[in-house]
């Protein structure tokens, strides 16, 4: 609604009864539909005017850092893409789940973490980053030593687009064969 469409009625001359009279009137005597003044809603115009932000002042980058500028929707998708990216890295993808040697195919990864399950249930985890590694085609080799005098030696070979069991004994003996790994991998 417009300023001019408030206002109730303007006359610049008052009609006495001998002739007409100029008035001068003030933005303080015009009365405006919710009760302000005429004055005050200018001054509330002003106001917001100064505030609004000025076109000039709309980026569409994600490295401005000075104060009073805002971005451009465009980049609302250019964050998003963003964050999505991030979320998928951080996102732990499962890999496979084999039996004895055979081999987990692994694509692109940087870390990988796996459950080996030996006889009786004993299970067995590693965690591996794979920027730790000197180079690929490495083998790890871990030993565990249970409380009631059991024991178990892991070696896993690592490449870079695989993983698999290379050896497992339990208490002496090869597992190898009837183990089974589970790997996932980010």
């Amino acid at each position: 609604m417009s300023i001019s469409s408030t206002v109730k009625k303007f006359m610049p001359y008052l009609k006495t009864a001998k002739d007409y009279v100029l008035y001068r009137l003030s933005s303080q005597a015009v009365e405006m539909d919710d009760g302000t003044t005429l004055e005050a809603k200018v001054t509330s115009l002003n106001s917001l005017i100064s505030q609004k932000l000025n076109s000039e002042n709309v980026v569409n980058n994600l490295t401005t850092t000075k104060a009073g500028y805002a971005l451009d929707a465009r980049q609302g998708k250019a964050l998003n893409d963003k964050y999505t990216t991030l979320n998928s890295a951080l996102e732990w993808k499962a890999a496979g789940d084999v039996t004895g040697t055979s081999v987990i195919t692994l694509n692109n990864w940087n870390e990988l973490s796996v459950l080996i399950i030996g006889s009786d249930s004993n299970y067995y985890s590693l965690h591996i980053i794979k920027s730790m590694m000197i180079s690929t085609g490495r083998r790890f080799r871990t030993g565990y030593y249970f409380s009631d005098n059991k024991y178990a030696g892991l070696e896993l070979s690592i490449g870079s687009t695989g993983v698999r069991i290379a050896e497992l004994f339990e208490n002496g003996v090869s597992k190898t064969s009837s183990a089974r790994l589970l790997a996932w991998y980010r």
